[in-house]
Protein backbone atom coordinates (compact mmCIF):
# COMPACT_ATOMS: atom_id res chain seq x y z
CA UNK A 1 0.00 0.00 0.00
CA UNK A 2 1.42 3.17 -0.79
CA UNK A 3 0.25 6.42 -2.01
CA UNK A 4 0.09 7.43 -5.44
CA UNK A 5 2.53 4.42 -6.54
CA UNK A 6 4.88 5.01 -4.22
CA UNK A 7 5.68 2.22 -2.12
CA UNK A 8 8.27 1.87 0.92
CA UNK A 9 12.06 3.83 0.50
CA UNK A 10 11.86 7.32 1.32
CA UNK A 11 8.43 7.66 1.60
CA UNK A 12 7.36 4.85 3.80
CA UNK A 13 7.31 7.60 6.82
CA UNK A 14 4.87 9.99 4.79
CA UNK A 15 0.70 8.25 6.11
CA UNK A 16 -0.93 10.58 4.36
CA UNK A 17 -4.11 10.08 7.03
CA UNK A 18 -2.63 11.34 9.64
CA UNK A 19 -0.91 14.07 7.39
CA UNK A 20 -4.57 14.86 6.42
CA UNK A 21 -5.58 14.45 10.23
CA UNK A 22 -3.31 16.43 11.75
CA UNK A 23 -4.01 19.22 9.04
CA UNK A 24 -7.60 19.44 9.46
CA UNK A 25 -7.38 19.58 13.37
CA UNK A 26 -4.85 22.77 13.08
CA UNK A 27 -7.58 24.65 10.38
CA UNK A 28 -10.34 23.45 12.72
CA UNK A 29 -8.12 25.36 15.83
CA UNK A 30 -7.42 28.31 13.57
CA UNK A 31 -10.90 28.53 12.52
CA UNK A 32 -12.68 28.21 15.93
CA UNK A 33 -9.67 30.67 17.60
CA UNK A 34 -10.78 33.15 14.75
CA UNK A 35 -15.01 33.02 15.31
CA UNK A 36 -14.36 33.87 19.18
CA UNK A 37 -12.16 36.61 18.44
CA UNK A 38 -15.24 37.66 16.40
CA UNK A 39 -17.19 37.01 19.24
CA UNK A 40 -15.26 38.60 21.94
CA UNK A 41 -15.03 41.62 19.67
CA UNK A 42 -18.77 41.56 19.17
CA UNK A 43 -19.34 41.57 22.71
CA UNK A 44 -21.35 38.48 22.59
CA UNK A 45 -18.54 36.06 23.53
CA UNK A 46 -19.89 36.27 27.46
CA UNK A 47 -23.50 36.09 26.85
CA UNK A 48 -22.87 32.74 24.33
CA UNK A 49 -20.27 31.18 27.04
CA UNK A 50 -23.02 31.75 30.04
CA UNK A 51 -25.50 30.08 27.87
CA UNK A 52 -23.33 27.43 27.45
CA UNK A 53 -22.73 27.08 31.10
CA UNK A 54 -26.11 27.64 31.73
CA UNK A 55 -27.42 24.72 29.77
CA UNK A 56 -24.40 22.30 30.68
CA UNK A 57 -25.65 23.14 34.50
CA UNK A 58 -28.85 21.90 33.57
CA UNK A 59 -27.73 19.21 32.02
CA UNK A 60 -25.69 18.20 34.94
CA UNK A 61 -28.16 19.08 37.83
CA UNK A 62 -30.80 16.79 35.80
CA UNK A 63 -28.27 14.10 35.93
CA UNK A 64 -27.37 14.39 39.20
CA UNK A 65 -31.04 13.96 39.75
CA UNK A 66 -32.23 10.88 37.91
CA UNK A 67 -28.41 8.82 38.17
CA UNK A 68 -29.65 5.87 40.09
CA UNK A 69 -31.75 4.97 37.27
CA UNK A 70 -30.52 6.93 34.37
CA UNK A 71 -27.01 7.78 32.48
CA UNK A 72 -26.08 11.14 30.34
CA UNK A 73 -25.22 10.08 26.60
CA UNK A 74 -24.30 12.65 25.33
CA UNK A 75 -24.43 12.19 21.03
CA UNK A 76 -21.41 13.70 18.61
CA UNK A 77 -24.32 15.44 16.46
CA UNK A 78 -25.10 17.41 20.29
CA UNK A 79 -21.46 18.53 20.73
CA UNK A 80 -21.09 19.59 17.40
CA UNK A 81 -24.60 21.76 17.20
CA UNK A 82 -23.36 23.05 20.92
CA UNK A 83 -20.89 25.07 18.60
CA UNK A 84 -22.74 26.48 15.99
CA UNK A 85 -23.50 29.63 18.00
CA UNK A 86 -20.31 30.57 18.25
CA UNK A 87 -20.48 31.05 14.20
CA UNK A 88 -23.30 33.56 13.41
CA UNK A 89 -21.17 36.13 12.47
CA UNK A 90 -21.70 37.89 9.14
CA UNK A 91 -18.67 36.94 7.07
CA UNK A 92 -17.58 34.20 4.22
CA UNK A 93 -15.68 31.43 7.39
CA UNK A 94 -18.00 31.99 9.90
CA UNK A 95 -20.60 30.89 7.47
CA UNK A 96 -18.65 27.85 5.97
CA UNK A 97 -17.89 26.95 9.72
CA UNK A 98 -21.39 26.86 10.55
CA UNK A 99 -21.83 25.04 7.31
CA UNK A 100 -19.50 22.71 8.18
CA UNK A 101 -21.07 22.09 12.14
CA UNK A 102 -24.02 21.72 10.66
CA UNK A 103 -23.64 18.96 8.09
CA UNK A 104 -21.67 17.32 10.81
CA UNK A 105 -24.43 17.39 13.16
CA UNK A 106 -27.03 15.87 10.29
CA UNK A 107 -24.66 13.39 9.77
CA UNK A 108 -24.26 12.54 13.03
CA UNK A 109 -28.51 12.35 13.09
CA UNK A 110 -28.42 9.89 9.47
CA UNK A 111 -25.66 7.85 11.09
CA UNK A 112 -26.52 6.88 14.59
CA UNK A 113 -30.09 8.05 14.98
CA UNK A 114 -31.51 10.51 17.16
CA UNK A 115 -30.80 8.79 19.94
CA UNK A 116 -32.14 10.08 23.71
CA UNK A 117 -29.97 11.58 26.34
CA UNK A 118 -30.41 9.35 29.08
CA UNK A 119 -30.28 5.46 29.16
CA UNK A 120 -31.83 3.79 31.53
CA UNK A 121 -29.33 2.04 33.73
CA UNK A 122 -29.67 -2.05 33.71
CA UNK A 123 -29.33 -3.25 37.51
CA UNK A 124 -26.23 -5.37 38.04
CA UNK A 125 -27.35 -9.58 38.59
CA UNK A 126 -24.86 -11.35 40.54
Amino acid sequence: EGFGGLQGGGWAWLNVKRVLLSFVIVASGFLTAFNIRLSYRAGELWRLVMLLALLSAALLGTTATIHERYELQLRQYMLWAAFIPFTTHDNHISAACQGVLLGLSIRGLVVYGAQPLWTIVEPAQF
